[in-house]
């Protein structure tokens, strides 16, 4: 378990940390008073220079190299005083946290709690945000959990007004939190088994994730696309694809694929056919120019899809549409 035990500004940093920080503190407390003795150890690190860009949590993975190995679930607290709600976890862990997480769901009615089947998730490659992602760098799983509470952050955020004066009308909200923050720790460290990593970030790799339905219950559909196929070498060929990729600032380079034959494609829509006239804008009436043209004058192209032969359709979750531009 871990917080941070820094303040961005001159004021006491009661809320961005220590509304995260102190529940974990109390949680090992409470283990070590009621005599608990799990399978396996329960750290709690408070780390420091978070707010200068993590520097506590990546020295202390730097002064112990391979303990990523032996940590099986890392739950990190920097945020708002609030009470937890429930928690979002991998399918290969929702039948041992369902065990641990019965008993929680009972410790205040108020505040019931609910587990989330999620999926895997691409981990952090760089850090940032909070002391979490310097772990799941090293594909440390890191639980992700839903809190409740009225409190507007941003007041107290990086300002003068973050004293612990702050967190006394919220103090039923810390006690809830280390209630269920001493819960989830023990439980999962008492387990028979520790939980597995499998299942809890996705492998390396390039993914496109679908939402489909309500903004509030979306449903998400993620496949994986091929990009160890795809070419790199410019072709020989003339008949090519062109496909722009843009980068931050800059003109987009232009990459030429090789296409299939065009004679394995449908007609394009003519000019005149319905299907055409829907899918073009409505043209304005042009205005005669009164100013010589150059004798070179482009011909508007008109985009369409083509498949990729250079890509293996066959394979599962590939994506094998590239561009191709045609003239009208």
């Amino acid at each position: 378990m871990g917080g941070h035990f820094d303040c961005f500004s001159s004021a006491t940093g009661a809320v961005d940390d220590g509304s995260g920080f102190a529940p974990a503190m109390e949680a090992i407390r409470l283990v070590a008073a009621a005599g608990g003795r799990p399978k396996r150890s329960i750290v709690v690190i408070l780390f420091a220079a978070e707010e200068i860009g993590l520097v506590g949590s990546q020295a202390w993975l730097k002064n112990h190299p391979g303990v990523e190995a032996k940590i099986s679930m890392m739950i990190n607290r920097d945020g708002s005083p609030s009470a937890i709600t429930g928690a979002v976890v991998p399918e290969t862990w929702l039948a041992d946290l369902a065990k641990i997480a019965a008993p929680l769901a009972k410790l205040n009615p108020k505040w019931p709690f609910k587990l989330e089947r999620g999926v895997p998730r691409a981990h952090a490659t760089s850090p940032g945000g909070t002391d979490s992602s310097s772990f799941e760098m090293l594909s440390v799983p890191t639980l992700r959990f839903t809190t409740q509470s009225d409190y507007n952050y941003r007041h107290a955020w990086h300002t003068l007004h973050d004293l612990y004066s702050e967190l006394v009308p919220y103090t039923e909200h810390q006690q809830a939190f280390r209630a269920r923050h001493r819960g989830r720790a023990y439980g999962a460290a008492n387990l028979e088994k520790a939980l597995p990593a499998e299942g809890v970030y996705l492998a390396d790799g390039l993914y496109a994730d679908l939402a489909i339905g309500a903004a509030d219950a979306p449903v998400h559909i993620m496949t994986s696309l091929d990009f160890v196929n795809a070419p790199s070498r410019r072709p020989t060929s003339s008949a090519s694809s062109r496909v722009r990729a843009a980068p931050s600032g800059g003109r987009a380079p232009a990459v030429r694929l090789p296409a299939c034959d065009p004679a394995d494609l449908p007609e394009p829509a003519r000019a005149g056919d319905p299907a055409h006239r829907q899918d073009r804008r409505p043209q304005r009436p042009r205005r005669r120019a009164h100013r010589l043209r150059r004798p070179e004058v482009r011909r508007r192209r008109q985009p369409a899809l083509v498949l990729n032969a250079a890509i293996k359709h066959d394979a599962a979750g590939v994506l094998g549409v590239s561009v191709r531009t045609r003239s009208t």
